[in-house]
């Protein structure tokens, strides 16, 4: 099969998908690295899927905030004319 075809077949997946896999990895790794019989060896390994497949979801992330920031600059938002704050009655005003 080629990779077109796996691209294709690919479900699309959600931020919020991601980031609660990034969590749950985390969370494992760490168990893992604290019970296991070979502390070294699972620490190793863990590092090795990190590096090798979590680092492209990590990235994801990485990409997504990134999108993020650059969209807050590009959306143009009302400005508030200083005239109209003026004349807006101030909500201190007595009833």
């Amino acid at each position: 099969v080629s990779s077109e075809v796996e691209e294709m077949s690919k479900e699309p997946v959600s931020t919020e998908e991601v980031k609660e896999i990034c969590k749950k990895w985390a969370e494992v790794k760490t168990f893992v690295e604290q019970h296991h019989d070979d502390p070294s060896l699972a620490h190793d390994r863990a590092k090795t899927f990190d590096s090798d497949i979590m680092s492209q979801f990590q990235g994801m992330l990485k990409r997504c905030q990134k999108q993020q920031i650059m969209d807050s600059f590009l959306v143009k938002r009302p400005r508030e004319n200083p005239s109209d704050a003026a004349a807006q009655p101030s909500s201190s005003s007595s009833s």
